[in-house]
C-alpha cells in the first residue's frame, strides 16, 4: 500500500492552513462591505464565505491529525473519498454538497456527478416505451406525430424545471415527493405518494414481464416442455439479477446500469435506422432488399380527433421520469439551478470547482481543460425518439407493430436487439422501484406519526430497516405477479395513464406554483397552465383508455 512522507503530508497541511486564512481574510473583508448592502444579499454572501473558511479549517485540523498521529497514513485516506463513475463503494462526485448562494446541500453526504445523474435520469425517461413510439407515428401521421412528440418533450422538460426549481426552493436534503407534497397542504404527500406507486409499481411489473417475453423467445421454443421454455425460470432470472440493484442505497449507484441501457438503447435506434436504409438481406424490413409487400401506408397526416389525442397521451408518457428527479437531485454534487438546467437541457460550461475543496484535492479533480458542451438528459433522449419515431414509422408505415422490434423478421441482428430490450428493463426495474420503496416508506412514515428518514452512515446496500423491509416486500409481490400474469391489460393501462399524468404535468406545476408564490411572473403563470392541463389530461386520458383508444 502506498503511504505518504511526512514531508508530503506537512506541506498539504500548509497549503490547506493558508487556505483557510485566506477564506478566513476574504470572509472578514466581505463582512465590512456587506453591511452595505441589502439584508437579503448580505446574509447570503456572508453566510457562504463564513462556511468556505469553516470548511477549509476542518480539512486543516483533520490533515493535522493524521499528520501528527503515530499511524501512517495511506495517501487516498488523506485525500479523502475519490470519486469514480465504475466503483460503485465509492460515490461519483467528489462529496461536496455547496452551490450558488442558498443552494447548500448536505456536506455529510456523499454526492453523484453530473454524469451520473444525466444517464440515471435519461435511463429513467427511455425505458421500453421508445420501442411503442413508430406505432403512435403510424396513427397520427408523421407531421402530426413528429409535432406531437416535440412538444410532450418540451412539456415533459419543463416539468422537470418546475419540479427541480421547487426542489431548490425547499432545500435538496429533501429526496422524495414527500416534504414538496406537504407545502400545498398536511398530509398530501399520501397522495402524491400513492401517485408514484400506482405509476411505478406498474412499469416495474410490465418490465419483469417484458424481460420474460423476449428471453423466452431467445432461449425457448414455442409450445416446449423443458426447462428453458417455463415462463417462471425467465422471471426467476430477471428478478434474480435485478434484487441486488435494488438494494443499492442510493440511486447514484445505478449509474453503470443506468449507462450500459442508454448504450444499448443508441444502440437499438442505430438498427433501427440500419434497417430503413436497407444495407442487406438481414437488415431489410421485409427480409429482402426491395421487397415492400410488408410496407403499409404511409400518410403525412393520420387519425385526427380523439385517436390522434391518445397518441399525445403516449408520447407525454414517454417523457414521465419526474418521479426520480428528487432523489438524483438531492444526490447531486453542487446542486444550483444551473447544474439543474445542465442536467435537464445541457450545458457548455465546465463544472465549477467545489469551494470547500483542499487545494491538492482541486488539483486531482479538476484538472486544466477547455470547456466542453455536456448533453442533458433530454439532449440525449429527444434525438432518439424522434430517430426510432421516423425511422421505424418509414420503415413498415402503417404496418408498424406496437413493438418495433416485432415488425421485423427473426436473424441475428434483431435477437441481439431483444437481448437488449431485456437487459434495458431488468436493469431499469430498480430505478422504479427506488422510488416505489422512498414512497412507501414514506407513507408508512407519515402514518406512524412523520418525521424525516433517520440519517445513516454511507453505505453500498440500504441500511435503514424500514426501507429495506418495503424492498423485500417489493421484490417478492411483483415476482408473483410476474409469475401468474402474462398481461397487466387494463388496469396498468388505466393506473398508468392516471399516475402518469400526474406525476408529469400535475405535480410539477402545483409544486412550483406553491413554492414561489412570492414570485409572480411568466413561469408561476406557464407552471399553472401545465397543472391546469395535466388536470384535464387525466379524466380525459382515462376515458380514452376505457372506450378502447
Amino acid at each position: 500500500m502506498q503511504t505518504s512522507s511526512p514531508t508530503a503530508i506537512h506541506a498539504t497541511i500548509h497549503l490547506a492552513i493558508d487556505r483557510a486564512e485566506r477564506e478566513a481574510d476574504a470572509a472578514t473583508k466581505q463582512s465590512e462591505r456587506a453591511r452595505a448592502l441589502t439584508a437579503r444579499v448580505g446574509r447570503t454572501s456572508l453566510t457562504v464565505n463564513r462556511e468556505s473558511a469553516k470548511t477549509e479549517l476542518a480539512h486543516a485540523a483533520e490533515l493535522a491529525m493524521l499528520a501528527t498521529s503515530d499511524t501512517v497514513v495511506p495517501a487516498a485516506r488523506v485525500l479523502s473519498s475519490r470519486a469514480s463513475f465504475v466503483n460503485l463503494t465509492r460515490p461519483s462526485g467528489a462529496g461536496s454538497a455547496h452551490g450558488e448562494a442558498g443552494y447548500v446541500g448536505d456536506p455529510s453526504e456523499e454526492k453523484a456527478s453530473l454524469a451520473s445523474s444525466l444517464v440515471n435520469l435519461a435511463n429513467t425517461v427511455m425505458g421500453t416505451g421508445i420501442l411503442a413510439l413508430p406505432a403512435g407515428m403510424a396513427t397520427a401521421g408523421l407531421v402530426p406525430g413528429l409535432a406531437i412528440l416535440v412538444l410532450t418533450a418540451a412539456m415533459g422538460g419543463f416539468a422537470l424545471f418546475c419540479l427541480g426549481r421547487a426542489q431548490l426552493k425547499l432545500g435538496t436534503h429533501r429526496q422524495s415527493f414527500t416534504t414538496l407534497g406537504d407545502t400545498v397542504r398536511p398530509r398530501f404527500s399520501v397522495v402524491v405518494e400513492l401517485a408514484v406507486i400506482c405509476n411505478c409499481l406498474g412499469s416495474a411489473i410490465g418490465y419483469l414481464i417484458v424481460a420474460t417475453d423476449n428471453l423466452l423467445s431467445i432461449f425457448g421454443t414455442p409450445g416446449g416442455s423443458s426447462l428453458v421454455d417455463s415462463r417462471r425460470l425467465w422471471t426467476a432470472v430477471s428478478v434474480g439479477i435485478a434484487a441486488p440493484l435494488s438494494l443499492l442505497k442510493t440511486m447514484d449507484a445505478l449509474r453503470v446500469t443506468s449507462a450500459l441501457a442508454v448504450a444499448i438503447l443508441v444502440a437499438v435506434a442505430a438498427l433501427v435506422a440500419a434497417v430503413y436504409f436497407e444495407p442487406s438481406d438481414e437488415l431489410s424490413p421485409c427480409g429482402t432488399v426491395g421487397d415492400a409487400s410488408c410496407v403499409g401506408e404511409k400518410p403525412s397526416f393520420g387519425a385526427s380527433g380523439l385517436e390522434t389525442f391518445a397518441k399525445f397521451v403516449v408520447f407525454a408518457n414517454g417523457f414521465t421520469c419526474q418521479q426520480s428527479l428528487p432523489p438524483i437531485l438531492s444526490e447531486l454534487e453542487d446542486p444550483t439551478p444551473g447544474r439543474l438546467m445542465a442536467l435537464i437541457y445541457g450545458s457548455a460550461r465546465p463544472p465549477a470547482l467545489p469551494p470547500s475543496r483542499p487545494p491538492v484535492l482541486q488539483a486531482r479533480s479538476h484538472p486544466a481543460s477547455q470547456p466542453r458542451r455536456r448533453p442533458g438528459g433530454l439532449a440525449i433522449v429527444v434525438p432518439l425518439y424522434i430517430a426510432v419515431s421516423y425511422f421505424g414509422y418509414m420503415s413498415f408505415g402503417a404496418n408498424v407493430a406496437s413493438n418495433i422490434l416485432n415488425s421485423y423478421p427473426v436473424n441475428p441482428f434483431t435477437t441481439a436487439g431483444r437481448l437488449g430490450v431485456a437487459i434495458v428493463v431488468i436493469t431499469s426495474y430498480p430505478i422504479q422501484t427506488f422510488a416505489t420503496r422512498k414512497s412507501f416508506a414514506n407513507i408508512l412514515r407519515t402514518l406512524q406519526g412523520g418525521g424525516e428518514p433517520p440519517k445513516t452512515p454511507p453505505s453500498v446496500f440500504i441500511n435503514d430497516d424500514l426501507e429495506l423491509r418495503t424492498m423485500l416486500v417489493l421484490l417478492a409481490f411483483t415476482f408473483a405477479v410476474a409469475l401468474v400474469v402474462t398481461d397487466l391489460g387494463i388496469m396498468v393501462a388505466i393506473t398508468g395513464s392516471t399516475g402518469a399524468a400526474a406525476i408529469t404535468f400535475v405535480f410539477p406545476g402545483l409544486f412550483y406554483y406553491v413554492t414561489h408564490g412570492d414570485e409572480p411572473g411568466v413561469l408561476r403563470t406557464a407552471a399553472f397552465a401545465l397543472l391546469t392541463f395535466g388536470l384535464v389530461l387525466i379524466p380525459t386520458s382515462l376515458s380514452l383508455t376505457l372506450a378502447g383508444y
